[in-house]
């Protein structure tokens, strides 16, 4: 199912596509580019990926459909919706979702870089929508990196993984305001511990929660107003 029109044998165009129950082999693929395209029960598997991109101005539309032991360097997922998909094995070396909406999926495996938006000030340019629907999906068998989700993603809708090295805050805005009358002059906690400029940004972004991996732990001393203000790691 190879575009004509690419200008090499390593990019597969799916464009206006509709596919039910069919299955699609990546092993000769760098590139994937899908738009316009509704896709149920599809099977995609072995693909490593030097990048990816599933939907274009119009939504596609992926249900029930398997992505196993999918490899994508680069990916700008775009104007896209999974519902009920399952990454399975999946190594996301970068994953900037922007436009994207995930609704009961199943993610397995790995994600080292990115972030998941429920929306921004120009998604509604972008889709036409004014926020992307991200519920219920399931990361607990997925090794999350440097990724966030923003924008008001509700994650006490989703399972999260859990492990050594993770940040949970079920209540973003009591937290920052915690922290921040903790705050005194002789003891700055903002420069003790960088991350809090990271968690601020996050609020005002629309995020009521915080779920991530910091780049580095809140100094050993610091640990028990963090845990105070309603931080669990």
């Amino acid at each position: 199912m190879f575009s004509t029109n690419d200008p090499g044998p390593n990019r597969l165009t799916l464009d206006r596509v509709e596919a039910r129950g069919e299955s699609f082999d990546g092993k000769t693929v760098d590139v994937l580019a899908i738009s316009r395209s509704t896709f149920e029960r599809c099977v995609f598997s072995d693909f490593n990926l030097k990048w990816a991109g599933f939907g274009g101005s119009s939504q596609s539309v992926f249900r029930r459909c398997v992505f196993d032991s999918m490899t994508i360097a680069d990916s700008v997922p775009g104007n896209v919706r999974f519902e009920e998909c399952d990454f399975s094995r999946a190594h996301l070396k970068k994953w900037l979702s922007f436009s994207a909406e995930y609704v009961r999926c199943r993610f397995s495996g790995r994600i080292d870089q990115g972030f998941i938006w429920a929306r921004d000030d120009d998604l509604k340019k972008r889709t036409r929508r004014t926020t992307n629907e991200v519920l219920d999906n399931d990361f607990r068998e997925c090794l999350l990196g440097d990724f966030s989700f923003r924008g008001g993603v509700e994650l006490k809708r989703h399972l999260l993984p859990d492990g050594p090295g993770y940040l949970w805050i079920p209540d973003l805005k009591a937290f920052v305001t915690s922290i921040d009358s903790a705050e005194s002059g002789a003891n700055p906690l903002s420069v003790a511990w960088g991350w809090l400029s990271v968690l601020r940004l996050s609020l005002k972004g629309g995020q009521r929660q915080y779920f991530g991996r910091p780049d580095e732990p809140p100094p050993a001393w610091m640990v028990g107003a963090v845990r105070e203000a309603g931080a669990e790691f």
